[in-house]
């Protein structure tokens, strides 16, 4: 048998395998208003949905954790400053989630933005984590992790960064 039929029937066989499908871009949209910051990655906000045919809504409580961000570890010095930063920026705001998973905590896993900025880009900026590039889509916050790296800012900054 020559090359070119056994390549041929290679790709024969490779394209008659069923491809695997992913999810691509948001799994849901919808605005909340913060309620409580419980980690330094995840909050809880309340959600109104509106009935159809109907003026009025229902509200229902809503966790999410932030997509492609690891806060620094419990033991580091600048933990506390990752959680209080989160607080100060979205407690009380009406933010946008972009629902991409669930995380293993049940949370929603989404990109969330404060009017147009987008907080996990700003807390990774600010070096108070890193990027988790486990998840799916984080590769986008990358350049603001090297960004925050190159200045030294944040957990870039002490010599503890080794231990990270």
């Amino acid at each position: 048998m020559s090359r070119f039929r056994l390549w041929q029937r290679l790709l024969c066989l490779l394209l008659a395998l069923p491809l695997p499908v992913r999810a691509e871009g948001p799994l849901a949209s919808f605005f909340c208003v913060v309620q409580s910051v419980e980690s330094a990655s995840g909050f809880s906000c309340q959600r109104h949905r509106s009935l159809p045919g109907s003026d009025y809504g229902l509200p229902s409580s809503v966790r999410v954790s932030l997509l492609g961000y690891q806060p620094p570890p419990d033991n580091h010095p600048l933990a506390a400053q990752a959680h209080t930063a989160l607080g100060n920026i979205l407690l009380y705001q009406q933010v946008r989630v972009d629902v991409f998973a669930v995380d293993k905590h049940g949370r929603d896993l989404g990109r969330v933005r404060l009017y147009k900025a987008d907080v996990t880009e700003a807390l990774l900026r600010r070096g108070l984590g890193r990027v988790d590039r486990a998840q799916f889509g984080a590769y986008y916050y990358v350049p603001f992790e090297r960004e925050a790296q190159s200045q030294g800012k944040g957990i870039w900054s002490s010599p503890r960064r080794s231990r990270l």
